[in-house]
């Protein structure tokens, strides 16, 4: 009888737009999407045993970004409401685009991209 099983490598889950940004690699406008990385011990293929997730600011363009680690998790993810609020016309674009400056110069310290001069697609 033979056991099969495996370890590393991780499945990667979008979790959607979190804040446009110049791409400090690809140097696009895009806004930056919030992505997690979940590793586990399989057997027979499935996954059994979770050992290790990460979570990541990344460029949709070029996937160049940054792991987001303490603090940083949660400022990411308090910002994509407010981005899902911008979408819906609930918060003015002059109000997003400072707010966007701020998360980015203040809130940010992963070097992932640059604050916007204009929102993407503008």
């Amino acid at each position: 009888m033979a056991i099969v099983f495996g370890w590393g490598g991780g499945k990667a889950t979008d979790l959607g737009e979190v804040a446009p940004g110049i791409c400090r690699n690809c140097s696009n406008n895009v806004f930056f999407h919030s992505v997690t990385s979940k590793k586990a011990v399989r057997l027979y293929f499935v996954p059994v045993i979770p050992y290790g997730v990460r979570d990541y600011l990344l460029c949709p363009v070029c996937e160049h970004g940054a792991e987001l680690i303490g603090p940083e998790r949660e400022r990411a993810k308090a910002f994509q409401s407010r981005t899902v609020a911008w979408r819906r016309h609930a918060v003015s674009d002059e109000d997003y685009l400072a707010s966007v400056r701020s998360f980015w110069e203040q809130d940010m310290h992963v070097g992932a991209a640059l604050p916007p001069d204009v929102l993407p697609g503008t």
